[in-house]
């Protein structure tokens, strides 16, 4: 994937360094990326951070669990894998 093809170059240093969250139903995935995001923000609110969900509602549900948990989400990318292959 080329640099110039993400909107920000620090989205694409984030990813220099991917967390995989693998794991069945139930086991506790999106509370694990939550707490990774939520901290990431309150060290550095204005983090780039792009976090991959298996589809749109899960997404739309990231964005707000993570906004009740720190209250900000500033370049926050949520995508589908689909999404990040079209770009």
């Amino acid at each position: 994937m080329y640099m110039n093809s993400w909107p920000h170059h620090s989205t694409m240093a984030a990813i220099a360094h991917p967390t995989f969250v693998i794991g069945p139903a139930g086991s506790g995935k999106t509370e694990i990326l939550l707490r990774r995001t939520a901290d990431r923000y309150r060290r550095s609110p204005f983090a780039a951070t792009l976090v991959v969900v298996p589809t749109v509602r899960h997404g739309d549900q990231f964005r707000r669990r993570l906004l009740a948990l720190c209250g900000v989400a500033l370049d926050l990318q949520v995508e589908t894998p689909r999404g990040v292959a079209r770009r």
